[in-house]
């Protein structure tokens, strides 16, 4: 159908020559506008990368997904309803493989390990510089885990503090 055919050409990048390459197509779940608007901004900026759905709700979020399903979800951990970590729950028994980064405002440590505990592939902080934001949306893309420097420093610190407390 035409309208078919418009959504994958607008998926489709020149790969200088080389053939034709699909845009990984993300979902940003945050319940402000500004990182909304700001995060489409910079992923979209990117020439394989762009932000194809967006909600501002973990239930909006998956009503959205019953329809289409993105490459990847970025998700804030503080949403109004359904917690994020409600949500990566949920996204890993609705929709396993469809793997998931963390931007959150809030402490690594501890929010950190349980999104990865029950099913995110990557955690950073707000604070991130944005070239940050982009490695990580390509880490997780290819299939590989992200941690903030700050947070593999923090995981490491745990671990020795409990094995020489063994």
């Amino acid at each position: 159908t035409a309208g078919h055919f418009a959504q994958c050409c607008v998926q489709q990048v020149a790969d200088n020559g080389k053939g034709i390459a699909l845009k990984s197509r993300i979902m940003v779940i945050d319940d402000h506008a500004i990182v909304l608007h700001g995060l489409r901004e910079l992923i979209n900026s990117e020439p394989d990368l762009e932000v194809t759905m967006t909600a501002v709700s973990a239930e909006n979020a998956l009503e959205m997904l019953r329809e289409q399903q993105p490459d990847m979800v970025v998700t804030d951990i503080s949403l109004p309803g359904l917690s994020g970590i409600e949500l990566i729950k949920e996204l890993s028994r609705l929709h396993p493989g469809l793997p998931t980064l963390v931007l959150s405002m809030h402490d690594e440590l501890v929010y950190g390990e349980r999104a990865l505990r029950v099913g995110a592939k990557g955690y950073l902080v707000k604070q991130e510089a944005l070239e940050n934001v982009i490695k990580a949306i390509r880490t997780v893309l290819s299939g590989k885990g992200y941690l903030s420097e700050r947070m593999q420093l923090l995981l490491s610190k745990k671990a020795r503090g409990r094995a020489t407390s063994q």
